[in-house]
């Protein structure tokens, strides 16, 4: 693509509303859809917004490389406030990547059958993700950027997620 394909005009547009397309460019979103930074300062935080999503979703998908005991209980501790049953909801998928994750932290994700989630272990060459999605009748909400599944990366780490 050449890089005057965008005039600078459309271009800064689309990155004002995070759409950028050749047919429709700089398309003006519906109030609250815009992309926001979650990068865990006051107020913009993983866990807050992980919370919210999950409150409002009726299913989710969570792909992260590294999960711990920490990052489950907060995500446990929202599942058991929203009284979820074991109707499948949600899929989780981690990995053995770099021996991070603890073999405990496997278990634990097993148990989260009783919330209607489902785990995977990929254990393929080098597994790095970091996204959330959430789906609901009115769309989907997607989380992209570098929190892990761990308590220092959902509201203490500096992280960047759009």
């Amino acid at each position: 693509m050449p890089a005057d394909y965008f005039a600078a005009d459309d271009l800064e547009a689309s990155i004002r509303v995070g759409f950028l397309d050749g047919q429709d460019v700089g398309r003006r979103h519906a109030p609250g859809m815009q992309p926001k930074l979650l990068d865990n300062s006051a107020g913009r935080d993983m866990l807050s917004a992980l919370n919210h999503e999950l409150k409002l979703a009726d299913r989710f998908e969570i792909s992260v490389a590294f999960v711990t005991l920490g990052g489950l209980q907060r995500l446990r501790a929202e599942l058991t406030r929203l009284g979820l049953t074991d109707e499948v909801r949600g899929t989780i998928v981690t990995s053995d990547y770099l021996g991070f994750n603890d073999p405990k932290v496997f278990t634990d994700l097993l148990n989260l059958r009783e919330y209607g989630i489902r785990t995977y272990i990929y254990r393929g060459k080098g597994y790095h993700p970091k996204g959330y999605l959430f789906h609901r009748a009115a769309g989907v909400t997607a989380f992209l950027g570098s929190s892990n599944l761990t308590q220092n990366a959902l509201n203490g780490n500096v992280e960047w997620n759009l």
